[in-house]
């Protein structure tokens, strides 16, 4: 089924022409764009299917080619901002410049008319799409036309809109068999007043229902109540009883998931019926849960909009308050138009409610052309939305004395934020010739970096890789990697207001991150921590106060993914102050300990509320007798450190041992994990940046495994997978210490070893002649010269910072 059929099916009867054509009219707008700019023996085409095969022959026929001219973005969440970069190439030894950009939708934006592509050259092209409230398939597509050369280029987005948790229901299908519809048909089946409908996660990942339209969920099997969360879930509904009056529009599933906590079901009968006299882009806005009192603003498209006006929103439910804020003009024909709409302070409850739309505009079934003079006339429409109001949650409080694991009695602050490399050979315990060295590669390192850098600004651009526990690839990869890049070269003083590659690298993280406006670090949500976390590394970095609102920003994002009681982990959950890949992964100590570093940076002080929670995260990932983990009390009880407790725990040096990363290989009634250095340097790192002192039990346990295990030439094991990133979490680690030397403690008479000195000798020693650094294993990417050589730089940078003397 075409994704156009999918979209029909969707929508109730009398909903069937609008919501087609709402379907049909980016494909119409995007052709006739194209068919305005190219030569006119292709005006009188009228068909869609027709004037697509025309786009794709005028597509043939540019020179300018784009990689890649189309990208499904997979599900994404409503009301999100998905994004993607093409590279334009122009294949032919003249200039090209743009001169025409058409989208298809106000929700698309790109930057492109009056820029020009060299001669055989390439340009960087940030395209995006914004969804709204509704779900469902959403295309936006833009297309370009160069001036001198023929055909046109079309750039393609596309993303499912839908929440982690969905209903569907199990109905007959044309021709025989059976099919899923995202609805309740019980239009075209009758019978289906009263039925069972199937809810189920589509990240797999466990949640209960607790009521529907408000009233207790009715499970199809009661018993499974009592299992906990589960992955799906069937329910059974009754709407026999109901007058057509009274017949609601949608089921609302309420859930205990927080990026889901309600989610809706369309009711296909014949008291539901949609036909709005205004044509908006979708049919129903979901308010989320509300506090009394509190508003929420959302944003509609109507489209067909030539002599629409609107000029006042009412609340048809007594519990709710709208207030019409502005319109303004967009793409073609369209309006956006802005409504708050506020719960009353008395109000409590399930509201599946209406507002009604009150303006001037012409029969939006015979709309008027743009550009024509509109016959308007007064008229009226209603808009479905529903949400729950109920008391806000407590804000979160830190794990109280006592919880396992403990928090420190009295944080210590750790050593002062050092952004900056020393500038002279006295400032740090190295010597001088050593240190010279140390610089030169930095600066060699840089260089490289400098010629290796997109033309977008970016580093890996179009790169993607699919997180540890994710199902889908990120495309963030570059705003990650570039993060990190603009680190290295402000340690080293090029910062982004006095070098332009750090300039070019902080536009592309703007651009990338809607750093500033509507952040969002990864509209697919895979890297979302990661990027958030390396952004906020690189703002700190330039030590710049005109900056200070995007640090906040960054900040607070970071704040609200992290795993607590507002997602219902108590502090004796093992998910309990971790962060994880995307906006809501399972946590992990690879990104904890990142966030970690960030908030250090950032100056966060070691006693906040969130620094605590992640405390008590990193203690469950320690091997150690104290931590009541099972895989922990089986274990080695070695101080060192392994990758999650969350879930039962997974250790990749398990998985490298070939006990497999749960050491689920392992014989019944001995599954332990190893622990490796990359996650044991993270953790002692994090111990101290959340307040631990040198003496804790706990930091001294992990660093008589450091002692053990000592040395730069593999990461502890893994060997050489994730080397460098093991030399960077090692540097700033011990730098964090304090320590200017370690003694290992294996040998007959082990002497003190200076780790700068160590450290830098290594990583010195592994540059290519080019300045770059590259590993020989391609496992975490760092087979890319480009991630391997920031890690390194990195690495060195913290080997020559300048000392600090106390705490």
């Amino acid at each position: 089924m075409t994704s156009m059929a999918r979209m029909a099916t969707s929508v109730g009867a009398g909903e069937t022409y609008d919501g087609c054509m709402a379907m049909l009219r980016p494909l119409a707008l995007a052709a006739a764009a194209l068919l305005a700019a190219v030569p006119a023996a292709s005006a009188q085409v009228n068909d869609v299917a027709t004037r697509e095969r025309e786009l794709a022959r005028q597509m043939a026929l540019c020179p300018v080619k784009a990689e890649p001219a189309s990208v499904d973005a997979g599900f994404v969440q409503p009301r999100t901002e998905v994004r993607f970069t093409a590279t334009l190439r122009n294949t032919t030894n003249q200039p090209v410049t743009c001169v025409r950009s058409a989208p298809s939708c106000t929700c698309t934006t790109l930057d492109m008319v009056g820029k020009t592509i060299p001669a055989g050259g390439t340009i960087e092209v940030p395209i995006s799409m914004k969804t709204s409230g509704a779900t469902g398939e959403k295309t936006a597509e833009v297309v370009l036309t160069f001036g001198g050369v023929p055909g046109a280029v079309q750039l393609k987005l596309k993303a499912t809109v839908a929440y982690p948790v969905h209903g569907w229901q199990l109905n007959p299908a044309p021709g025989g068999g059976t099919k899923r519809d995202p609805f309740v048909n019980a239009f075209d089946l009758p019978q289906n007043v009263r039925g069972e409908v199937t809810v189920e996660s589509l990240d797999g990942k466990p949640f209960r229902v607790l009521t529907v339209n408000g009233a207790p969920a009715v499970l199809v099997d009661p018993a499974r109540a009592a299992m906990g969360p589960q992955e799906s879930w069937q329910l059974r509904y009754d709407l026999s009883a109901i007058p057509c009056e009274r017949m609601p529009p949608y089921l609302v599933i309420e859930t205990d998931r927080p990026d889901a906590r309600l989610v809706d079901m369309r009711i296909r009968h014949q008291c539901t019926r949609i036909s709005p006299n205004f044509a908006f882009d979708q049919f129903r806005e979901n308010l989320g849960v509300m506090a009394p009192g509190e508003a929420k603003v959302f944003e509609l498209v109507i489209k067909r909009a030539n002599g629409v006006r609107i000029d006042r929103v009412d609340s048809l439910d007594p519990r709710l308050e709208a207030r019409f804020l502005d319109q303004k003009a967009g793409t073609d024909d369209e309006i956006l138009v802005r409504t708050a709409v506020t719960a009353k302070p008395d109000a409590s409850g399930m509201v599946i409610g209406a507002l009604r739309f009150t303006g001037v505009g012409p029969d939006p079934k015979q709309p008027v052309p743009p550009g024509q003079p509109a016959a308007s006339a007064p008229r009226q429409s209603d808009f479905v939305v529903y949400g729950k109001i109920e008391q806000a949650a407590p804000a979160p409080a830190a794990p109280a004395a006592g919880a396992a694991p403990a928090a420190p009695a009295a944080a210590i602050q750790p050593l002062p934020v050092v952004l900056r490399i020393a500038e002279r050979a006295s400032e740090v315990p190295m010597d001088a010739a050593r240190f010279e060295r140390a610089r030169a590669s930095v600066e060699r390192g840089l260089a490289y970096l400098r010629t290796a850098q997109g033309p977008g600004g970016g580093w890996l651009e179009g790169s993607a890789t699919k997180a540890t526990d994710q199902k889908k690839a990120s495309y963030a990869v570059p705003s990650a990697v570039t993060a990190l890049a603009v680190k290295a070269f402000a340690q080293a003083g090029h910062v982004a207001g006095d070098d332009r590659t750090a300039a070019r690298a902080m536009a592309f993280l703007r651009t990338h991150t809607g750093l500033g406006g509507a952040f969002e670090p990864d509209p697919s949500s895979g890297l979302g921590t990661y990027v958030a976390s390396t952004l906020l590394m690189a703002l700190a970095a330039q030590q710049d106060d005109a900056l200070s609102e995007q640090v906040a920003q960054v900040r607070g994002w970071l704040r609200e993914v992290q795993w607590d009681q507002a997602e219902g982990h108590a502090p004796d959950s093992d998910w309990f102050g971790g962060y994880g890949y995307g906006n809501r992964g399972r946590p992990d100590l690879s990104n904890t300990q990142l966030v970690l570093d960030a908030l250090h940076d950032a100056g966060v002080s070691t006693d906040d509320p969130a620094v605590q929670r992640a405390l008590a995260f990193v203690a469950r990932t320690q091997n150690i007798a104290t931590n009541q983990e099972p895989w922990a009390q089986r274990g080695t009880k070695d101080g060192g450190f392994v990758y999650t407790p969350a879930g039962g725990g997974e250790s990749f040096s398990s998985e490298a041992a070939g006990e497999g990363r749960k050491g689920e290989n392992l014989p019944e009634g001995t599954r332990s994990l190893r622990s490796y250095g990359s996650m044991t340097y993270a953790g002692l790192k994090s111990m101290l940046y959340a307040g631990l002192a040198p003496t804790d039990p706990r930091v001294r346990a992990a660093f008589e495994w450091i002692r053990t295990h000592y040395g730069f030439a593999e990461n502890p094991g893994l060997g050489a997978q994730g080397h460098y990133y093991y030399l960077h979490t090692a540097a700033r680690s011990l730098l964090a210490t304090n320590e200017v030397t370690v003694t290992p403690a294996s040998g007959e008479s082990p002497a003190p070893r200076n780790w700068r000195d160590d450290l830098a000798d290594a990583v010195c020693g592994m540059q290519q002649a080019d300045g770059s650094w590259k590993n020989p294993v391609e496992r975490w990417m760092e087979g890319n010269p480009e991630l391997a050589t920031i890690y390194a730089v990195l690495a060195l940078e913290e080997a020559i910072k300048p000392v600090t003397r106390s705490r």
